[in-house]
This record gives structure tokens, sequence and C-alpha cells, in this order.
């Protein structure tokens, strides 16, 4: 994890992925690739790192990229809106443990 303080919160790793192209062009307009980038690789190896179900991984795409309401995922996914929204919880939660796990050896390593 890159991060100068070391620390992300699930709030921070939704924003980057939910913006990541945005992120993108932006540092490439304003030339301040590094600080962009390196966010971006730890939104996308925290995610991988998450080990999330097929299911979850569909979820948080169809909600944070394409900003679908949960109603138009269960649409799209033949499910209930309560199994989207499950869905999508246990993935945060999946989420969360990958940020408490990085929180807690930066703490150790210092």
């Amino acid at each position: 994890m890159l991060k100068d303080n070391g620390r992300y919160s699930l709030s921070e790793i939704e924003f980057c992925l939910k913006n990541k192209s945005v992120l993108q062009q932006r540092a490439e307009a304003t030339g301040n690739m590094s600080a962009t980038v390196e966010t971006v690789i730890d939104a996308e190896n925290c995610l991988s790192k998450a080990n999330l179900t097929a299911n979850q991984s569909v979820v948080l795409q169809l909600r944070w990229l394409y900003n679908f309401t949960l109603k138009e995922c269960g649409n799209i996914l033949g499910v209930s809106v309560e199994a989207v929204r499950q869905s999508e919880n246990s993935a945060k939660i999946k989420i969360q443990k990958v940020l408490d796990v990085w929180n807690e050896e930066l703490l150790i390593n210092g």
C-alpha cells in the first residue's frame, strides 16, 4: 500500500474505483500521475485481495462503475433488491477486512 499516511477508508476505495477514469484523465492533464496512479493501483489491489465472489464483483461493477440503483441491479441480475444489497454489503465487509489488515500492518511495521 502506497498512500502517504498508509491508510485508506472504505469510502476512499469506493470513490477511487467509481471515478477511476476521471482521476486518470485529471492526472494526465495535470502531470501529477504518481499519487493518482498509486491510489488507483492500491484500490484495485484492495479489491483483488478481498476475494470477492463473482456475484459480488458484478454487483460492485454495476453499482460503482455504472451507477445502477439497487433495483436496476436486481432487474439485470434477476434477483431481489435485498439480494443485491446483501451482496454489496458482503463485498464491502470483505474490502474493509483488507483495509483493517493493511492498517494493522502499518501499526506493526510503522
